[in-house]
């Protein structure tokens, strides 16, 4: 799925075996290796009946960032994106948006992102931390947001810039994250920075 230098990330592909009358699966486990390591480290451990894709693998220094979406057969979705630290094997991901399913979108958990995910585009900063740039066609909407560095994954997006149908939108390929500050450019060419 993606090789650069010595990087490389790959997937295999397993089969859930149900129980005699049960439906069997096929699953997805995501891997990252490179030179040094004795083993592959595991990314994304996909479940039996969803559907999952990682895609948008990018380098940032010493970082190797992805995107990840699944699908429930029967249940919601929820997009991801995450690293690796090459260094030390240590991965970290963060929902960017996600459904529970619920067949009424007025029933939706509470606090469920919603960043704007037809389009994405992400930076990661030398901390670890997250700047992603995301949009969607119908009805126009673009979010630039944060995800910091938890213990144990990346926290909720934090929303810098929102703009709706009628505002200036974002250029979702201009998204950059330093130590200090988050910067795009909106569809009409202007910078814009906003400290980290």
């Amino acid at each position: 799925m993606f090789r650069q230098g010595g990087v490389r990330a790959f997937v295999l592909v397993r089969e859930f075996k149900g129980e005699r009358g049960q439906p069997s699966s096929p699953f997805k486990t995501f891997y990252v290796c490179r030179p040094g390591w004795r083993a592959p480290r595991t990314i994304i451990e996909g479940d039996p009946f969803t559907r999952e894709t990682a895609y948008q693998f990018k380098l940032f220094g010493h970082y190797l960032g992805w995107l990840d979406y699944s699908e429930g057969v029967q249940s919601g979705y929820q997009t991801e994106v995450g690293w690796i630290d090459l260094r030390i094997g240590r991965v970290r991901a963060g929902v960017i948006n996600a459904s529970a399913g619920l067949s009424n979108e007025a029933e939706e958990e509470p606090g469920l992102p919603r960043v704007p995910s037809d389009i994405v585009r992400y930076a990661i900063a030398s901390d670890g931390t997250v700047a992603l740039a995301g949009e969607i066609e119908e009805p126009a909407e673009w979010e630039v947001c944060v995800l910091p560095v938890k213990p144990h994954a990346l926290g909720k997006p934090q929303a810098l810039y929102v703009a709706k149908d009628g505002q200036e939108g974002v250029d979702v390929d201009s998204i950059a994250i330093t130590e200090t500050s988050v910067t795009w450019t909106t569809k009409n060419g202007q910078l814009e920075s906003v400290p980290r």
